[in-house]
């Protein structure tokens, strides 16, 4: 009896998906390496070095920690090597991600998104504390979350919170004791409360969210793109209209850009 020819095509597809082999997502290797502590400030580069062609796309993602101050656009240096030119303060812990919240510009030429990660350093300098600041600055802090701090009852902070003493006594330097810090108040479920350390001023709390726009399929649809900064960008669009991409208030050289493009 021969077989009916549906079923031979029927196998033979199912032979052909069977065989595919699996696309592995793209893996990166960073440099600074993450979790490094001796990173000089000043003027320094990120290379991001993927194990796959990629398709020329990029997200590099904001975490927690400082974003570290790009100095000009980003550029891939050959089909899997990204440079990112910055500037570094010193005594400084920065962060920042490879995809992920909700974005995906890392790609394979295949189209393969690459796996999703946060990394971070710290750079080497600062002002050093001594036992005696680090004790005196925990007593005022102490004393502010008991008395100055508005939702202190909101948040049931008597019930819930409590300072970790143990590791800011410990901290060499006052950008640690900053960093410690940070950390330790975004328990604190309040995305108003920050510190400023250094002339810059830091959240702590942040809420997590998955961005409800693809800024790689804007872009393409709008065509001439100009990138300003990490979080914005500008684009002329039919009428001579100007399209203006902001994704945050926090970042100051963001906003300025785009005040002056628009102001222009």
């Amino acid at each position: 009896m021969r077989p009916l020819p549906g079923i031979s095509i029927l196998f033979l597809l199912l032979t052909c998906l069977v065989s595919l082999p699996a696309q592995t997502p793209p893996r990166a290797d960073v440099e600074p390496a993450d979790g490094r502590i001796d990173v000089a400030p000043g003027a320094a580069e990120i290379r991001i070095r993927f194990d796959q062609d990629m398709d020329g796309g990029m997200s590099v993602t904001r975490s927690e920690l400082p974003f570290p101050k790009v100095v000009g656009r980003p550029r891939w240096l050959d089909a899997r090597t990204l440079l990112l030119e910055v500037e570094l303060e010193p005594d400084t812990r920065y962060g920042f991600g490879i995809n992920g919240r909700g974005l995906s510009g890392f790609r394979s030429k295949t189209g393969v998104v690459a796996a999703s990660r946060e990394l971070s350093f710290r750079t080497t300098g600062g002002r050093p504390m001594d036992e005696a600041d680090r004790r005196k600055a925990v007593a005022r802090l102490r004393e502010a979350l008991a008395r100055d701090y508005s939702y202190r009852e909101l948040h049931r902070l008597a019930e819930t919170f409590s300072l970790d003493e143990k590791s800011l006594l410990a901290a060499p330097t006052a950008g640690a004791f900053a960093e410690i810090l940070a950390r330790d108040l975004a328990r604190i479920p309040d995305p108003h409360l920050s510190i400023s350390f250094g002339g810059r001023n830091r959240p702590c709390f942040r809420r997590v969210y998955d961005a409800n726009v693809s800024v790689n399929v804007v872009a393409r649809k709008l065509g001439n793109w100009n990138k300003l900064t990490n979080d914005c960008a500008t684009a002329e669009i039919e009428g001579g209209m100007l399209y203006v991409l902001l994704t945050t208030l926090a970042d100051e050289a963001a906003v300025a850009a785009a005040i002056g493009a628009v102001a222009a």
